[in-house]
């Protein structure tokens, strides 16, 4: 893992990566000439292409490292914010993440997000709530380990800081997406353990709320793959600190929620997901090679991904008194996940653990039968993409309409 990315390592293997793609097109393209052939019927052979090159894709990135999107250009052009850190008291409010935070040796600090839409007359980012204003506060996905939040729409993708409230513009005429600090283990540089990112999105709802007047009410969180993991986490960390000026949000958007992170539905069995879809979807190197977990657990044990609802709600391996109740309180929730992920499996039992706590009229579930993970922010992947964006918009509008 990692073994290239030192100059002239790195660009020896992307070159072979390529190559490599270029070789297997003819074969896969016979492989899957007929619909019968492809992960799914209904796909067509350009999208089968296209998910199996992301999917080398994605697995080198293990081996050179992951790329560099941070935003270039202004805080006037990419929206650029800084958030100032929670407090030591705001900390210690929940005692379990207060100790993780010890343990793990993370620190409270200074963070940064990203403006998306609209601009303050004056032509600024980051401007005072209007009465009543809404706004999508966002949490990107990258395994905790890359991505960012200030990503811009490009020629095949579009973020959703973009996408949704373009969709939705009578909810959102503005969303702010946490730049949380992302976490590294061997044989990298280990940084930034849990609950580094969990702060800085504390952080980034304190500053919604206090610093521009935003009500709790009119903020609704929206995260996918790891980001909804952590969107379910801040939420869980409101109830428990119970803050006055701090309370839950109007509502969650969570898109292919990352909720396992113990891998406890790896378990082998042909008809679960991680193994029935396997080429049907592009994160198999990140759910098998454990890398997320050793970059969250820091110091703790690695066992602790599978027994801390904190870091896997979804876990198999947690008794019941664990999880039963863990999700009381929380605001209405649209879940969705596509039927060709991998992780399908563990996003069903996320929503049946929420359906018992929250009740079926505040969890909204929808699964896209020939969807992959994250297949949003594709903009290929037609017409589920379009389809989801639809749902999103009516549940906004139906959660909104009091």
């Amino acid at each position: 893992m990692f073994e290239f990315t030192r100059q002239p390592l790195k660009t020896l293997y992307i070159i072979y990566a390529v190559l490599s793609v270029v070789v297997r097109l003819p074969i896969w393209t016979i492989r899957a000439l007929l619909p019968r052939y492809r992960p799914r019927k209904n796909w067509s052979l350009g999208r089968t292409l296209l998910v199996w090159t992301i999917d080398v894709i994605v697995a080198s990135w293990f081996r050179v490292g992951f790329p560099d999107e941070t935003p270039k250009g202004s805080p006037d052009v990419t929206g650029y914010v800084e958030v100032e850190p929670i407090t030591e008291e705001e900390l210690a409010a929940v005692e379990h993440i207060k100790d993780m935070a010890k343990k793990n040796g993370v620190e409270l600090e200074r963070a940064f997000g990203y403006w998306h839409g609209k601009k303050s007359p004056e032509g600024r980012f980051g401007a005072a709530a209007e009465a009543g204003e809404r706004v999508m506060y966002y949490f990107h996905g990258g395994g905790y380990a890359m991505g960012t939040a200030g990503t811009q729409p490009s020629l095949v993708t579009s973020p959703y800081t973009v996408c949704i409230p373009e969709r939705s513009p009578s909810i959102f005429q503005r969303s702010f997406g946490i730049e949380y600090r992302l976490s590294a283990a061997l044989p990298l540089k280990p940084s930034n353990p849990y609950p580094a990112a969990l702060l800085d999105a504390i952080a980034g709802y304190k500053y919604l709320v206090c610093d521009l007047g935003f009500e709790p009410k009119n903020i609704i969180l929206c995260g996918d793959s790891a980001g909804g993991h952590l969107a379910l986490a801040l939420t869980k960390y409101l109830l428990v600190a119970n803050i006055p000026e701090l309370q839950t949000p109007g509502g969650m958007i969570l898109c292919s929620p990352t909720s396992d992170w113990g891998r406890t539905h790896l378990d082998g069995n042909p008809k679960s997901s991680a193994t029935a879809h396997r080429n049907s979807d592009y994160v198999n190197t990140i759910m098998t090679n454990g890398y997320t977990g050793r970059c969250l657990t820091g110091n703790l044990p690695l066992e602790t991904l599978s027994t801390d609802p904190w870091f896997s709600p979804a876990s198999l391996k947690l008794k019941k008194s664990d999880y039963a109740g863990w999700f009381k309180g929380f605001p209405p929730t649209y879940i969705n996940c596509g039927g060709a992920e991998q992780g399908r499996d563990d996003k069903v039992t996320l929503r049946d653990r929420m359906v018992r706590d929250c009740g079926e009229d505040l969890i909204s579930f929808h699964e896209y039968p020939d969807g992959t993970h994250d297949f949003m922010i594709m903009k290929f992947f037609e017409p589920e993409r379009t389809q989801a964006l639809d749902d999103i918009d009516r549940w906004l509008k139906k959660i909104t309409a009091a």
